[in-house]
């Protein structure tokens, strides 16, 4: 291994050697992009001032507060981490789409869809932040409003048609509206794209972001993501999240060492299954760790390994340290000599850990047997501004497989409410579109139809009523697995629900993230 893989791996507690080309953001010629935090009271701009040479030899792509994305060699990282104002370097996170076509119209609505009396949700500006949107110019005039306005499109957009498939389901739903699209890759371009919403560069009345980010925070509502989303409610715009597809991709619970080998269990469980995604003939693993200490406080040091199935060959190891100042993650992707594999946490924190609470996340999902549904919810769809929305089964008024579960980390009910999903778009074919992707799209396209008849509506009159409008599944009254129930709208909006003033003209925030078939679960 080159001296310049083992900095990025010791930075970010990836496995490398093989697994470098592939990962995401990594080229076969080194080519990677970073994120790069400066030390307390350094900002991004003065950094960049006294240091002319980051800009002549690196790509700076992202400015943002204490912290640069930057796009440089691989080469480069020795020189990089030599500079003192800089604090950590790491792999940036990436968006995962919440995508597991649209017949779900007919179940938004208990006497008839409201465009049979004319209303098409004219006049609103509904926002499409995603990974991709590939096809959409061919769906212009059809499946997609003529007029759509794609000039927020940035980077590999063309590469993924999820978005495309999220805005078919808003025109469905809302044909009159106006859609813009907004395109981004990493966590702080997904941060920036939000500032400029809420500064006022971009507008919109109504925002879809059907992407998260998985186990990299505290589901409790104090991520950087989820208090961006809160920033751009504030500001008067209207957020709807995607609940997430991990209901099956998480082992969660207490830490302990029962047997005082090192080894921590997870409510008694020392090992857990973690299945590996196919590609072409390799198996991959992709899982992470996060305990409940304090971000960028912990002192607990803990390792993540991954062993392959017969749990006697190490496959990959992330040993970030905590030493006090350090986020309590670690993240490993490495490759299996089969579909499944171990995951085993050990401690070195002398014994500090026993007692906290371990969430273990695996990217194509946990054996059935270990699996905890509840707590499941991607990042910002624990953002107390934001509509979270689930995905359930109409025939049968059952909750989706997949569909993320809450509450949230501080005791909120989260999602909250539950749209189809399993429905037909132009983009994807064939195929039927599965997921709270394409659950949350009908949610932005009924605000639409709202707004028009109700241009004055607050955010919070919009939510109350869209929160009205819906029948209650599960257990009586509001649950983490349906929030208060199916959206099925019964009777128009009545009265004002106004704002002091006008609804804000600006909009738009983003979540990142992207979301795989899982693979079949070990029974």
């Amino acid at each position: 291994m080159s001296p310049e893989l083992r900095v990025l791996r010791d930075m970010d507690g990836v496995h490398l050697g093989k697994a470098a080309a592939r990962l995401r953001g990594v080229t076969a010629d080194g080519e990677l992009t970073v994120k790069v935090q400066l030390a307390p009271g350094v900002s991004a701009e003065q950094f960049l001032k006294e240091n002319p040479e980051i800009g002549s030899r690196t790509e700076v792509q992202v400015s943002l507060g204490n912290e640069l994305q930057l796009k440089t060699h691989l080469t480069d990282l020795n020189w990089l981490s030599g500079h003192s104002a800089i604090h950590r370097i790491k792999r940036p996170q990436y968006a995962r789409s919440k995508a597991y076509m649209s017949e779900g119209v007919a179940q938004l609505f208990s006497n008839g869809a409201w465009s049979d009396l004319g209303i098409t949700g004219e006049g609103v500006r509904v926002a499409v932040i995603d990974v991709g949107f590939e096809g959409y110019k061919q769906l212009l005039g059809e499946e997609l409003p003529l007029y759509t306005d794609g000039s927020g499109l940035v980077g590999p957009w063309e590469e993924d048609n999820h978005g495309t498939a999220v805005a078919e389901i808003i025109h469905d739903v809302a044909p009159g509206a106006e859609i813009s699209l907004y395109s981004f890759e990493t966590e702080l371009e997904f941060r920036q794209l939000l500032q400029k919403f809420v500064e006022g560069a971009y507008q919109a009345d109504v925002i879809n972001a059907s992407v998260g980010f998985d186990n990299v925070w505290h589901a409790d509502g104090s991520s950087p993501y989820t208090q961006a989303v809160n920033a751009v409610v504030e500001a008067g715009m209207f957020y709807i999240a995607a609940a997430g597809n991990e209901a099956e991709n998480y082992r969660w619970g207490t830490l302990s060492d029962i047997d005082g080998n090192g080894y921590l269990e997870i409510d008694g469980d020392e090992g857990t299954w973690v299945a590996a995604g196919r590609y072409g003939s390799e198996f991959w693993a992709e899982v992470s760790l996060r305990w409940s200490d304090g971000m960028e406080s912990s002192a607990n040091d803990l390792d993540l390994l991954i062993t392959n199935e017969s749990d006697t060959v190490e496959c990959g190891r992330s040993e970030n340290p905590q030493e006090g100042l350090d986020n309590p993650f670690e993240y490993v992707s490495c490759e299996l000599d089969s579909s499944w594999g171990l995951a085993w946490i050990a401690d070195y924190s002398e014994g500090g850990a026993d007692g906290k609470t371990a969430w273990l996340y695996s990217y194509s999902g946990i054996d059935s047997s270990q699996m905890v549904q509840s707590g499941s919810l991607t990042l910002p769809a624990d953002a107390e501004g934001a509509l979270t929305v689930g995905a359930y089964v109409p025939e049968g008024d059952t909750i989706a497989w997949y569909s993320s579960q809450g509450p949230t980390e501080d005791g909120r009910v989260k999602p909250d409410l539950v749209a189809p999903s399993g429905v037909s778009t132009e983009s994807f074919g064939t195929r039927a579109a599965h997921g709270t992707s394409f659950s949350a799209p009908h949610l932005a396209g009924l605000a639409a139809l709202v707004l028009e008849q109700k241009p004055s509506y607050s955010v919070e009159s919009l939510r109350e009523y869209l929160l009205s409008q819906t029948r209650d599944l599960g257990v009586p009254g509001p649950d983490s697995v349906f929030g208060v129930g199916a959206v099925s709208v019964m009777e128009q909006p009545e009265g004002c629900g106004c704002t002091s003033g006008p609804r804000n003209a600006s909009t738009g925030w983003v979540l990142l993230g992207l979301f795989g078939l899982v693979g079949r679960r070990r029974r």
